[in-house]
């Protein structure tokens, strides 16, 4: 199921619709192969029924019985969908677009499912960095590390970002952290930023 959600996190776009949010999210829990419970699937197959007419863009009006219970059977779907999801695996609105429904995953959850995709050309880790390290790694800027930061900055890069390996996204905010990837090398307690690093699988 993991992969699946990675492979395609968009579930709704462009409506607040019931009708069209019930048939998304039914569609989306056969996809994951996620059974509903009949008391939740009933009615909102029948909020689904209730859509746009074929080839035109007027809906019509949902019963009132429906009308009355839309909302709640459409919070319930994503509950379920949510309850039966992989841990690190959330669907909810965008921020940026209320209507875009998408899953979100946390940067281990897109690791784990990287690693366990059977036909992925890729393989992903999680790497805990020092904050302060970011803009040297991103955008090779170590204008604002020491002559004692790079040498540390070095051997990390030496050991865990060699043979291929590159930071592909990393969290917007860091964490104080006593321990993390780079506490072998020198750096001591500081702010941390968990990244995604990943790189081709090497040929057999």
């Amino acid at each position: 199921m993991l992969s699946l959600i990675a492979a395609q996190t968009i579930v709704s776009s462009g409506t607040l619709g019931p009708d069209r949010l019930c048939r998304a999210l039914i569609s989306e829990a056969d996809r994951l192969g996620i059974t509903l419970d009949r008391d939740l699937w009933q009615p909102a197959a029948a909020i689904a029924a209730h859509g746009c007419k074929p080839g035109s863009s007027f809906c019509l009006d949902l019963p009132p019985r429906l009308n009355e219970i839309s909302r709640e059977i459409v919070s319930e779907l994503f509950d379920a969908l949510n309850w039966a999801a992989p841990s690190g695996c959330s669907l909810g609105s965008s921020e940026g677009d209320g209507a875009l429904f998408l899953w979100t995953l946390t940067l281990e959850a897109q690791a784990e499912a990287i690693n366990t995709d059977p036909i992925s050309k890729w393989e992903a880790k999680i790497l805990e960095v020092p904050e302060h390290w970011l803009s040297a790694i991103i955008n090779g800027d170590s204008s604002g590390l020491s002559d004692e930061d790079e040498e540390e900055l070095n051997a990390f890069e030496q050991e865990e970002l060699s043979d291929g390996w590159n930071i592909a996204s990393y969290e917007e905010e860091g964490s104080f952290s006593h321990c993390h990837d780079a506490s072998p090398y020198g750096v001591l307690a500081c702010n941390v930023v968990e990244t995604l690093a990943m790189r081709m699988k090497p040929q057999a």
